[in-house]
């Protein structure tokens, strides 16, 4: 499956043969996706044929590991069809370039077939949509205009082609379209046609922003898109290493943030693509300690923006679950690691820039509400409580080590910061949380010394290990070191291969959880950050997951994907981690 798109559309489901399957936008109002999806027919299928012979794009590629680039080459023509997605642009542009190899010229014929048998609204779980299709002529353009409307209208979607075009179309319970275009190609020449689309709340912002389009050009819009694009891609000098790093981190931008159609808004979720379990959904772990860290090694002004919406929109329920694009509760249940995520992620654009962010009116009430909120769930044994586990699931014992560690993190950033001009009661409250750590969640096993998973301080504890909130992380939370016997002790009993979910001896092992039964791609990463294991790299690079995308988990075998493909978070971390790589050997140019 091949993907693509900008803030403002993405197009998640593209095939090796060209063909489109879907679209979708984010929408404030509707708190979520609208989805236009094809049917028995894709949603966009373009054909193309050359002096009455049907010409075949067999061959694929992404240019900048972003544009689809369909390719076609024959003795007497080359032709190349791709899909741009300017950045800032409500819209897309399909474009057919031929190139003509003889002394003759050639007579060219393009065709686009196309249905909107579906418009879903998605939050985790896609719903159809209830109202009435249309597709009409519009007086803005000479091309149709298709929307949907529920009372008022819900979203509109127009093309404008480059040079005169036919267009049949049909509405009802669907929408069906066709259009036809001759294209003279000269001798030796070279000819190109393009369709731009336009993506608006109604008619005149989608006609408008496909002329938009047509004024600039193909070729402007093309600079547009490989500026940006080349900004984000500094050659590390390993083609391999580029391929995984780059196709996830440009994913992770595009898929992990986006504006939605009506208000313009900047907002975080765990994937646009439907093809991920619980997508079009805001959760501060995967937005902050996944994605965010990537995001700010490479677009500072873009993760200046994600914490600006954490800490408006998204303020009043941090440390629950999972929450509407508007901040609104999706999905009930406190999550500790969660509510500790956006200190975290304030301190690194801190380090980073050195921009004064915590005179910030909006970040200073988030931090002062995420004090609050640790206050409530502070407990006699001097830890801190959760209800949920980083995997979303319910704890067996509510204090966790993982979790109690990040809570030491927040109190040693609070004291850096001389947070409320109090330095020295952050650093007691740090101390205390280490030594609280080191009492109850510290056990004897199997005759050694080791951090257990969670205890209910009362003496019972369980061992265990989770990839969304592993034990391989403590040494970056400041409560051991990577050298700490009580440490090497943890990490040899979650990596030994007696441990149930470690998959040792398999050709993708990595530690996996009831969760997801098999070996996580976060396992991996969190092995390439803490221990730099190049055989964790190698499976990183090498390893098919979804498409060359970061998913949930993967087969211990094979390394294909087997739950939570499309994951965009996910590959922001894996991004994030193959960055510190090749920083630790000097192959990352800032």
């Amino acid at each position: 499956m091949i993907y693509t798109g900008n803030e403002y559309i993405a197009i998640p489901e593209i095939e090796e043969n060209s063909d489109v399957l879907s679209i979708n936008v984010l929408s404030m109002a509707h708190r979520g996706m609208i989805e236009f999806r094809g049917g028995e027919k894709p949603f966009l299928h373009l054909e193309l044929s050359v002096n009455g012979t049907a010409s075949e794009f067999s061959s694929f590629t992404q240019d900048r590991y972003w544009i689809p680039t369909f390719s076609s080459e024959t003795p007497s023509y080359s032709a190349t069809y791709q899909l741009l997605s300017p950045k800032d642009q409500k819209g897309f542009v399909q474009v057919i370039t031929v190139q003509n190899k003889t002394e003759q010229s050639l007579d060219a014929r393009i065709s686009l077939t196309g249905s909107i048998a579906e418009v879903l609204h998605t939050v985790n779980e896609s719903k159809p949509f209830e109202g009435s299709m249309h597709a009409y002529a519009t007086s803005w353009s000479d091309c149709p205009c298709f929307d949907i409307r529920s009372g008022f209208p819900v979203l509109a979607l127009a093309p404008i082609t480059s040079t005169s075009s036919n267009w049949t179309y049909s509405d009802g319970s669907s929408i069906s379209f066709t259009m036809e275009t001759p294209l003279e190609v000269p001798a030796l020449g070279d000819a190109q046609f393009a369709i731009y689309w336009g993506v608006g709340y109604e008619e005149v912002s989608a006609v408008t922003s496909a002329r938009e389009f047509s004024r600039q050009g193909v070729e402007a819009l093309y600079q547009e898109q490989i500026w940006y694009l080349d900004s984000i891609i500094t050659p590390t000098g390993n083609t391999q290493m580029d391929k995984t790093l780059f196709r996830n981190l440009l994913f992770a931008i595009h898929y992990a943030t986006g504006r939605t159609i009506d208000t313009e808004e900047l907002v975080l979720v765990t994937s646009r693509s439907p093809r991920y379990y619980v997508s079009a959904a805001y959760w501060d772990r995967d937005s902050l300690l996944w994605s965010f860290p990537a995001i700010l090694e490479v677009d500072q002004a873009l993760a200046r923006e994600m914490l600006s919406y954490v800490s408006t929109r998204q303020k009043r329920n941090v440390g629950i679950h999972s929450r509407y694009i508007d901040g609104t509760i999706l999905e009930p249940g406190f999550e500790l690691d969660e509510l500790c995520a956006p200190i975290l992620a304030i301190d690194a654009y801190y380090q980073k820039t050195s921009e004064p962010i915590l005179d910030d009116s909006d970040i200073k009430s988030l931090t002062n509400r995420i004090i609050g909120k640790l206050e409530a769930v502070e407990t006699e044994t001097g830890l801190y409580k959760t209800f949920l586990q980083p995997t979303d699931d319910m704890h067996v014992y509510p204090l966790l080590t993982y979790n109690n560690a990040l809570v030491h993190a927040v109190f040693s950033i609070l004291a850096s910061w001389n947070w409320n001009g109090k330095a020295s009661h952050w650093t007691e409250r740090k101390e205390a949380v280490k030594r609280a750590i080191e009492m109850y969640l510290v056990k004897d096993h199997q005759g050694k010394r080791q951090y257990v998973w969670s205890t209910d301080g009362n003496g019972n504890y369980d061992i265990y290990d989770e990839p969304p909130g592993s034990l391989l992380l403590l040494p970056l939370f400041g409560i051991t070191s990577f050298s700490d016997e009580v440490y090497l002790n943890t990490v040899s009993t979650i990596t030994d291969p007696a441990y149930e979910y470690s998959f040792a001896g398999t050709n993708f092992a990595a530690i996996g959880c009831p969760h997801a039964p098999h070996p996580w791609i976060l396992s991996l990463a969190n092995e390439v950050r803490v221990l730099h294991t190049e055989a964790a790299i190698q499976k990183l690079l090498y390893a098919p997951m979804d498409h060359g995308i970061a998913c949930e988990s993967i087969d211990e075998h094979t390394g294909y994907a087997t739950t939570g493909e499309a994951f965009a978070t996910c590959a922001g971390y894996l991004s994030y981690v193959l960055i510190g790589e090749m920083k630790a050997r000097g192959n990352w140019k800032a």
